[in-house]
């Protein structure tokens, strides 16, 4: 089953790549820039397509999201011929390489570790929607952000949801040929291996330049905070938003490429860099919108250099004014959208710690799993004195961003005063995962830059020069070697490292077994068999608490409630509240046959998170005349429904 899901990632890395580097080599970008920010551009052109596609009678594909590519990458290319101009063309550095495959490499064993294999799923919570809704795709070839939610929601009225992750698992089921499983696994992988290592080696040499020691400890660290990718991978799972957070590196660099902030800003036209970023932040928010409210947070400190730098290069009175006048504008535009973007509901996660012990999580990168990242976090910490002690506004921006990460891990950690905490951090439910998922971001450039400065400053040191040699170059090799293997395992071990715990409770989630959280070995056994007992057409009911809402995944049989918190209609409220009673001619009789339900599904009372939620309807069902019972497994057991 590997090489199903190694093809899978194939597939995905190749729409990726072609689709956004269509439009990012038609606006200029080269070379890291265009492979950093290919996928950024699109996820925009692929969430884009999936609403336009349903709007014109076009089914789900590719050749829709072919079809909008082409269009954005010939308007930008009018553009660029007639008033813009392309980026200098640096080759892609052996170091930059280097930095990015050193990630790769270790993610991509972190990560295979984690699922265990190439078709296992996460057994949690918000895995049973994201599954669900990937089916649904594929079944209504409908892939709009304005369309997913009817699965949950009956009553038609389904709100919009931002579905750029699951658009991507269809497609990569639909053009690998895979299972939505291995897909998921695929998107994943390719998510936290490749798009985000390439973000955040790009981010680090847009702040810091392409010194190779800067490089090559931004490619060790990308790997060595477990906050994210993996710890998406354990707690939710929060697959969409993990994929938002790995496109924030590429976003930020956008940015502060279009503000010119940082060591490697391209000489082209400015509108190219707003071009590139404008085209960049929907995909964001399509990704999930909590990202796309980081995004706002991580722009606080460059606003704060940019409205420095306005001030200090304001000749007159009317200048200082109209600086001032932008830095109102965007803080009302960022107030307010900042209470725009926020969940409805859910936001009632309860603080978990004192301040000063998040505050210590902070300093000793032990946020979550409680094993410092030693080396990850001495490293941030050296990088903020450089940028401290240099004053330089780049520095200075960077150390700035991290602060904002830290600030915002504290306040939803510990701050109790609860309407400054909802305000702050309410767009993230008010939960730590999301925050602590954040840190990584600007802990991995500002540690490499600490690494960079700190080796720069020891070869300034007359002693140190008085004590080099000029080794030969086979020796410098190996040396270097050396010390870049040393670092990228004193991120891994244990004691200094939190990424073994991180593995080992992320992979718990991806095994079933008979305790397993949501499906058990028995309830999984049982779903496999149900393609040879229940007809294609049926509809099954069950308690999705239980699990029994995967048969859809996972079985490919329809069922009322796809989700735990479904909107059920009135026949399917009468089916949850009264199938066990039901009789010929009785309203569950009237309603069976409006949903046209036929089976059920019983997998006990054990409820994911320790719940306990009751549908009169679906209890003693042993003792019903109503049902019989059609196949068993263990404790897990598949009624027909006969009273009717």
């Amino acid at each position: 089953m590997w090489w199903e899901l190694a093809w899978a990632v194939l597939v995905l890395t190749g729409v990726l790549l072609f689709i956004g580097g269509t439009v990012g080599a038609a606006l200029g970008l080269r070379r890291l820039w265009l492979f950093a920010t290919a996928p950024v551009i699109a996820i925009p052109v692929v969430g884009g397509a999936a609403i336009i596609a349903p709007l014109v009678g076009v089914p789900w594909s590719i050749l829709p999201v072919i079809a909008l590519a082409a269009l954005a990458a010939v308007g930008v290319w009018l553009l660029c011929r007639r008033f813009g101009e392309p980026m200098r063309r640096r080759r892609l550095r052996f170091w930059t390489s280097l930095a990015i495959g050193i990630a790769a490499l270790i993610i991509t064993v972190q990560v295979v570790a984690v699922i265990g294999a190439a078709d296992n799923f996460s057994n949690t919570f918000d895995n049973v929607f994201h599954l669900n809704v990937v089916t649904f795709i594929l079944d209504t070839q409908n892939a709009s952000s304005l369309w997913v939610g009817h699965l949950t929601d009956h009553s038609g009225s389904a709100a919009f949801y931002p579905a750029a992750w699951h658009d991507l698992v269809s497609l990569v089921a639909q053009l690998g040929g895979v299972s939505s499983l291995v897909a998921v696994n695929a998107t994943t992988l390719v998510i936290s291996a490749l798009i985000w290592p390439a973000g955040v080696v790009l981010l680090t040499r847009q702040l810091f330049g392409e010194n190779r020691v800067v490089l090559l400890t931004a490619g060790i660290l990308a790997a060595a905070f477990p906050l994210f990718p993996l710890l998406m991978m354990d707690y939710g799972v929060l697959y969409p938003y993990q994929l938002g957070v790995a496109l924030l590196p590429a976003t930020i660099a956008a940015t502060l490429r279009a503000t010119r902030i940082g060591k490697a800003s391209p000489r082209t036209r400015p509108w190219q860099s707003w071009v590139l970023l404008g085209g960049m932040l929907p995909g964001v928010f399509l990704a999930h919108p909590g990202a796309f409210v980081a995004w706002m947070a991580f722009t606080v400190p460059i606003a704060a250099v940019l409205t420095a730098r306005g001030f200090a290069r304001a000749s007159n009175w009317d200048r200082r004014l109209l600086v001032a006048v932008a830095l109102i504008a965007y803080l009302v535009v960022g107030f307010v959208l900042l209470m725009v973007l926020r969940p409805s509901s859910g936001r009632d996660w309860p603080i978990e710690l004192r301040v000063r012990y998040a505050v210590l999580e902070v300093f000793t990168g032990s946020a979550w799993y409680g094993v410092p990242a030693v080396l990850g976090t001495s490293l941030a910490l050296v990088g903020i004195v450089w940028a401290i002690l240099r004053h330089r506004a780049v520095g200075l921006a960077a150390a700035g961003m991290l602060a904002v990460a830290a600030i915002l891990y504290v306040v939803v950690t510990s701050l109790p005063y609860p309407d400054l905490r909802d305000a702050l951090t309410g767009s993230w439910y008010n939960n730590r995962p999301r925050l602590a998922a954040l840190l990584p971001i600007m802990a991995v450039p500002v540690g490499a830059y600490g690494a960079g400065a700190t080796w720069a400053w020891l070869r300034s040191r007359p002693w140190i020069r008085k004590m080099r040699v000029a080794p030969a170059r086979p020796v410098r090799w190996a040396v270097g070697s050396v010390i870049v293997v040393a670092a990228c395992l004193a991120t891994q071990l244990p004691a200094i490292s939190p990424v073994p715990v991180a593995v080992a409770r992320a992979g718990e989630a991806y095994r079933t077994s008979p305790s397993a959280r949501l499906i058990t070995s028995d309830e999984l056994e049982l779903l496999t068999r149900l393609e040879e007992v229940v007809p294609a057409d049926a509809v099954i009911v069950g308690s999705p608490w239980t699990g029994t809402a995967l048969a859809y995944a996972l079985a490919d049989r329809s069922v009322v409630l796809p989700h735990m918190f479904t909107t059920t209609t009135d026949a399917e409220n009468e089916v949850l509240n009264g199938l066990n009673q039901a009789s010929p001619g009785s309203p569950a009789c009237d309603a069976v046959e409006e949903t046209n339900v036929e089976y059920v599904l019983d997998f006990g009372t054990q409820e994911i998170h320790g719940a306990a939620n009751v549908f009169p309807g679906l209890t003693d069902l042993d003792e019903s005349d109503a049902l019989e019972l059609v196949d068993q497994q263990g404790e897990a057991r598949l009624y027909r429904i006969v009273g009717c």
